[in-house]
């Protein structure tokens, strides 16, 4: 069952509700209306035969004026009044009770008088019934009794015509909320036809109509858009992935089934060219390994894997990293310059990993003779990482590239093909997720700067 259908039911289940709870108290007050009109209309008259008689006390009882003008006006179908003795014996009654009786008292009644609903000539009438007492015994009773034939009727016509509004207005406010639902759903019915599109053809590029007014729907749709666009990221991610894997383990495959293929053939080769075939394989090996360590790596990272954040000394991460890479200078001067202290929100691994990658670069490519610094200063709430060399430099076109993925500038290719070319790409994701920002100047033949920027984890 639709949504469209559903709602218009519910919608005419719940207006059923309604509409029957206000027919009911509609009814239930119109009937208390037309009750309290009968009993007025009976009390009047028997409290006038009961001062007409009040009028007559000195006379027996048997020659008072039985016949009073008012039992003589009640001339009207389904209208009578009727006297009873004290004993409730009959002793005059209108002309309309045809010559009925009205049934008599049936218990004691009190002073004020009692009401009753009676069945006379097969007609459901209202029944007053008032004492008549003279000093203080009681000589008789008047009863008013009033045909309800009339009251029944309006009350029954009530009740149709309430049944009847009532199934026209759910069922026409049914089919009304069947086409509000139709309308309202249209633009849904409109993203489910466009998702499925996108979903069949894979095309993740593509986004959903967003309507300008921003209602669900079209929260929905912006929503959805925003799960499309982390799915094509995603997809890209993975891609580029792909391509980037295939494309540079092409190289380190290739040379590996080269010495595998010449071990293989050339069983009786000299000792030492087997030895250099083998180290030649392993490299491979080693390489491959490295890559695809990289590449899983950054390929998690730029999937969004959550970094776990904890407040961490910045200053004994720089210290510590330089220590690890002070042996490995082979000829290069390095240095540590200032180091304040400063602590930053983010993951100490990752951090130290992002100070290795940056300082690791710039021993790779400063030449014997050469100088790497390392400084960090806190300022303004940011923590700055500046990691400077005077090594070979790159121009701006370089500079604009150098943090994606596998690329190298040509003179770095040239003389240290050794690397895979993912570090700094790395080094711009642990930046990224730690909520910073890196830059970089440099001069060609001249060195570079690479600057980090991290913000200051206050305590609260």
């Amino acid at each position: 069952m639709s949504i469209r259908t559903r709602l218009a039911i519910w919608y005419g289940i719940a207006l059923a509700v309604v509409i029957v709870l206000l027919g009911v108290a509609v009814r239930a007050e119109v009937e208390r209306q037309l009750q309290q009109d009968v009993d007025g209309a009976l009390v009047q008259p028997a409290q006038e035969v009961a001062a007409e008689l009040e009028a007559q006390k000195g006379l027996p009882w048997f020659d008072r004026s039985l016949y009073v003008p008012l039992v003589q006006t009640f001339n009207e179908p389904g209208e009578y009044i009727q006297l009873d003795d004290a004993k409730g014996g009959f002793k005059a009654g209108s002309a309309t009770l045809q010559g009925d009786q009205l049934p008599g008292p049936r218990s004691e009644i009190r002073p004020s008088g009692a009401f009753a609903v009676e069945d006379v000539n097969g007609t459901a009438v209202r029944l007053y019934t008032l004492p008549l007492v003279a000093g203080r015994h009681l000589i008789g009773y008047v009863q008013v009794g009033k045909s309800l034939h009339d009251e029944r009727l309006a009350l029954q016509t009530l009740t149709i015509i309430l049944v009847l509004v009532g199934a026209a207005a759910i069922v026409l406010s049914s089919l009304a909320a069947w086409l509000l639902a139709g309308w309202a759903l249209k633009p849904l019915a409109s993203m489910t036809r466009a998702a499925r599109s996108i979903a069949l053809s894979r095309k993740f590029g593509e986004r959903l109509p967003e309507s300008r007014s921003r209602d669900e729907l079209g929260t929905l749709a912006s929503t959805f858009n925003d799960v499309l666009s982390s799915l094509d990221q995603a997809h890209s991610v993975q891609r580029r992935f792909l391509t980037d894997a295939s494309h540079e383990l092409r190289t380190p495959l290739t040379a590996l089934e080269a010495n595998l293929d010449y071990l293989a053939m050339a069983p009786d080769a000299p000792a030492e060219e087997r030895k250099e075939a083998f180290q030649a394989a392993r490299q491979a090996v080693m390489r491959m390994g490295r890559l695809v360590h990289d590449l899983l790596y950054l390929a998690r990272m730029e999937a969004g894997q959550e970094v776990q954040h904890r407040p961490v000394e910045l200053d004994q991460i720089v210290v510590s990293a330089y220590k690890e890479v002070k042996p490995l200078a082979n000829g290069v001067q390095t240095a540590l310059a200032s180091v304040d202290e400063a602590v930053v929100l983010g993951d100490p691994d990752r951090l130290q990993q992002l100070l290795l990658i940056l300082l690791d670069n710039a021993l790779k490519y400063t030449p014997s003779g050469g100088s790497v610094s390392v400084a960090l200063t806190a300022q303004d709430g940011w923590a700055t990482i500046s990691v400077r060399d005077t090594g070979i430099g790159m121009s701006d076109q370089e500079r604009d590239r150098i943090f994606r993925r596998f690329y190298r500038s040509q003179a770095a290719s040239g003389r240290y093909a050794e690397g895979s070319g993912l570090g700094l790409a790395i080094a711009d994701q642990i930046v990224e997720s730690h909520h910073g920002r890196i830059d970089v100047t440099s001069t060609p033949g001249q060195g570079s700067v690479f600057t980090i920027a991290l913000p200051i984890y206050r305590v609260p």
